[in-house]
């Protein structure tokens, strides 16, 4: 057997031959570099969601309070959810809310029981009442027509009801409810009982 048949056989293709060492070398090179570049890019893309997700913070630093309304929520009353608020006065008067819009067929619903149930409180001088119309900016509880809804209104809208839905019934800060609580079976005077014992509640409670 020639000796160049032997190595042939034996499988050992690089065996004595410099320059296929040499490209051996380079092969083994480069395939080291390309297994370590693999494996740092795959420990970064590991990392990078992290810490987009983790923030830093600062332990004695002062959190901001909830904004959330549901969050102070200690308890119901009918279809209305109570919340740990005192009651909202204006002039020693309870403050009694619906917001509304002009399109909205809930709306529409409950609006006139709404109004039949605050008139004669109003009328009293127990209560001050709004039922403003977020999409006209009118109280239709007045005779005039008014064009905006005051700023501090529309903050007590959007922290009751950070969502925007409507309606939204704030009976002195101390009761809501988003929605109405007896549409579905179009009872007006269940309705309307409803929120007449709310207002007696918060007058107790002012």
């Amino acid at each position: 057997m020639q000796p160049q048949e032997a190595k042939k056989k034996s499988g050992c293709w690089l065996c004595g031959s410099p320059k296929k060492s040499f490209w051996l070398g380079v092969c083994v090179g480069i395939a080291v570099f390309s297994a370590l570049f693999l494996l740092v890019t795959a420990a970064n893309l590991v990392k990078w969601p992290a810490k987009a997700k983790t923030l830093p913070t600062n332990a004695n630093q002062e959190q901001p309070a909830a904004t959330s309304i549901e969050k102070e929520v200690v308890g119901q009353a009918g279809t209305f959810l109570e919340v740990s608020e005192p009651v909202c006065t204006q002039n020693s008067k309870p403050l009694v809310y619906m917001f509304s819009t002009s399109w909205c067929p809930h709306c529409q619903w409950a609006r006139p029981i709404f109004a039949d149930a605050v008139k004669t409180y109003v009328a009293k001088g127990q209560i001050i009442a709004h039922e403003w119309e977020l999409d006209t900016g009118d109280d239709t509880l007045t005779s005039t027509k008014e064009t905006a809804v005051p700023q501090a209104d529309g903050a007590l809208y959007n922290k009751y009801n950070p969502d925007g839905s409507i309606p939204t019934f704030i009976f002195g800060c101390k009761y809501y409810r988003i929605g109405t609580g007896n549409e579905r079976t179009n009872d007006a005077a269940a309705e309307e009982k409803e929120f007449k014992q709310l207002i007696d509640k918060i007058l107790l409670e002012k």
